[in-house]
């Protein structure tokens, strides 16, 4: 009895371990595309303005896949990222 105890929690320990580690590399792997895309973003055009203001929307765009609030204030305001 004591043995498949033993084995349940072995098992269990290791499904959980497994199960961390698996949504680690996703989030992960999730970024990394993400990151791809902004770095992606400015090649596809040749001028510099053009080039920006792709780069612009790649970063707004991911920042909002991410679930993140990017805010920009003139002035001497709060400005930065959330």
């Amino acid at each position: 009895m004591a043995l498949y105890l033993l084995w349940l929690v072995t098992t269990a320990l290791a499904l959980t371990g497994a199960w961390v580690v698996l949504l680690y590399l996703r989030r992960r792997e999730a970024y990394y595309q993400s990151i791809q895309a902004i770095l992606r973003a400015p090649l596809e055009i040749d001028d510099f303005a053009g080039q920006a203001q792709m780069l612009c929307e790649a970063c707004t765009r991911e920042a909002v896949a991410s679930g993140c609030s990017l805010y920009l204030q003139p002035g001497e305001q709060e400005s930065g990222f959330r």
